[in-house]
């Protein structure tokens, strides 16, 4: 599957870096440790979300949506799950939230 980054699909709310590493309690890490940890955390999320948007699609649209994908065609794959999962910014929002907790959960235990 090509990797299609939630970015290119427009389907997430906007947060910023900034508020990011507030959020997740980064500050004291140096830039370089702060950009790498949001940007593999966010490739977590765009992982798992992916995975959340293939379990709620039936087969056939699950078809689809991939042929999209794998066509690089994020605007037609973008419309198609707007389309097909109407409640796609909770999904998002949900799957990154759960994310973001698991993330800081396991921070804490290594602290």
């Amino acid at each position: 599957m090509k990797t299609t980054s939630m970015t290119d699909l427009n389907v997430h709310k906007k947060i910023s870096r900034d508020e990011m590493i507030e959020k997740l309690g980064l500050e004291t890490l140096s830039k370089t440790d702060q950009i790498r940890i949001v940007q593999e955390l966010d490739n977590v999320i765009m992982s798992k979300t992916q995975l959340a948007i293939l379990e709620v699609l039936p087969e056939f649209e699950r078809l689809q949506f991939m042929q999209h994908i794998n066509t690089g065609n994020t605007i037609l794959a973008s419309r198609f799950l707007k389309e097909n999962i109407p409640n796609l910014r909770d999904l998002v929002g949900e799957v990154a939230e759960r994310t973001i907790k698991e993330f800081m959960r396991i921070r804490e235990l290594k602290a």
